[in-house]
C-alpha cells in the first residue's frame, strides 16, 4: 500500500495562501532513503552535501551558520529518526524554530526565525545567519507559522547523498 505521509491543514505548510511547497513523501520514496542507509558511506561526499545544502542554516564545527536547530543534538538519535527529521522537517518543530513571515508596507517579504519581539520592532534570523531588525512602523503584518524553514530534502537530495550526509553528521559526534 502506498499511502502518503502528509500533515493536516492545521499544521501543513502546503495549505492555500502559504509560501511553502507541499511536504508529501510517499512510503515508497521514504523506503528508498531508508534502504540507502545500508550502503557504504562516503564521508567526504557527505561533508560536501552538508556545505551545499545544510550550512546556510546549520553549523557543525567551522562550517555553517547558527540559524536552525543544533544538528549534532539530533545526531545521537536512531538514524531512521534523523532521516525522518530531514525528509519531513514539519513533523516536529522545536520551540523557537517556527517560521515567521513579515510583510512590509512596501510589499516586500522577510522570512526567518523570530529572535526578538519588542515594542518598536522585531528581529529575525534569516538564512545565512543574518539578524535583521524590522521596525514596526514599516511592517504591514506578521504571520507566524507552525512550519519549518527547512525544505523537504527528499525532493532535493538523492538517497545515496542523504546516506553520505547522515554518515558525515554522525562522524562529527
Amino acid at each position: 500500500m502506498n499511502r502518503s505521509l502528509q500533515f493536516s491543514e492545521s499544521d501543513s505548510p502546503s495549505i492555500p495562501n502559504t509560501r511553502f511547497p507541499a511536504y508529501d513523501v510517499s512510503d515508497e520514496t521514504f523506503q528508498t532513503f531508508v534502504d540507502a542507509l545500508g550502503q557504504e558511506r562516503d564521508l567526504t561526499a557527505g561533508h560536501k552535501v552538508f556545505k551545499l545544502h545544510c550550512a546556510l542554516c546549520h553549523k557543525i564545527g567551522e562550517d555553517g551558520n547558527e540559524v536552525g536547530p543544533d544538528v549534532l543534538g539530533e545526531a545521537g538519535v536512531a538514524e531512521g529518526s534523523l532521516l525522518r527529521h530531514v525528509i519531513l522537517p514539519n513533523a516536529r518543530i522545536r520551540p523557537g524554530f517556527g517560521t515567521t513571515h513579515v510583510v512590509m508596507k512596501d510589499g516586500s517579504l522577510v522570512t526567518g526565525l523570530l529572535k526578538k519581539d519588542g515594542p518598536t520592532g522585531i528581529t529575525l534570523t534569516i538564512p545565512g545567519g543574518i539578524r535583521k531588525t524590522l521596525l514596526r512602523k514599516d511592517i504591514d503584518r506578521i504571520e507566524r507559522r507552525y512550519a519549518s524553514m527547512m525544505p523537504p530534502y527528499a525532493n532535493i537530495i538523492q538517497p545515496n547523498e542523504m546516506a553520505d550526509l547522515l554518515g558525515w553528521i554522525r562522524s562529527q559526534l
